[in-house]
């Protein structure tokens, strides 16, 4: 557990992944003092080659994330650069995953599916 920019709490890991972990946090200095997500990317474990691309792909993708406005869409908040590492603050979206429903209680019955399907889809919609 650490604070970033004496700002973002990090605690416990929600997820893992080839490069790096995504923790829950909170942000210590809203007024609400809201949850968010961290997720952390190591630099050091992409080939040396592929670093300073990856970092500055990682900007762009920050700088998009905090334009935009959808509710199927996390917003970016911050990136913490700290050696090889950046540190993604970003809203945290709670609740179980469309896999984890799928895997607790099967098949979604058609309109579930169709009105989840819309949803992805609106998100695509704004995002391009």
């Amino acid at each position: 557990m650490s604070v970033l920019q004496g700002r973002f709490f990090v605690g416990a890991e929600i997820d893992s992944g080839a490069y790096g972990v995504v923790c829950r946090g909170v942000d210590l200095k809203s007024e609400t003092r809201r949850p968010v997500a961290v997720k952390t990317v190591d630099l050091e474990l992409l080939p040396p080659d592929r670093r300073e691309f990856a970092a500055t792909t990682l900007e762009t993708e920050l700088r998009i994330m905090q334009t935009l406005d959808h509710p199927n869409v996390l917003r970016a908040i911050t990136v913490v650069a700290m050696d090889e590492r950046r540190h993604i603050v970003l809203e945290l979206c709670c609740g179980p995953s469309v896999q984890q429903l799928l895997d607790a209680r099967g098949a979604f019955e058609p309109d579930e599916a169709r009105d989840l399907v819309q949803q992805c889809l609106e998100a695509l919609r704004h995002l391009h």
